[in-house]
């Protein structure tokens, strides 16, 4: 099976992605990471970020911790949702 490389895209299009769930993306998902460095899951906000779509579908963002400045990933499954998988390969 051919997989695609991680397409990077930008917060327009994920906001458009999204639609009405960008709000949530950005208060509840990109403000509960887990950062190795500073220790429990769900401590640590993402910044300094680049979104990445997947083969899936599934959004990826990588960026450094708010509180350590280390290297921080969070990924969702985006691709699960027919309306947001839809907009994506729109885009892709």
């Amino acid at each position: 099976m051919y997989k695609r490389k991680d397409f990077r895209i930008t917060q327009k299009q994920l906001e458009y992605v999204l639609g009405k769930e960008w709000e949530f993306f950005k208060t509840k998902i990109l403000t509960n990471c887990f950062c190795h460095k500073c220790g429990l899951p769900g401590n640590s906000t993402v910044i300094n970020y680049e979104i990445f779509i997947n083969y899936l579908n599934d959004t990826i963002f990588r960026g450094y911790c708010k509180k350590c400045d280390g290297p921080l990933a969070r990924y969702t499954e985006t691709g699960e949702n027919e309306e947001i998988s839809k907009r994506i390969t729109e885009i892709v």
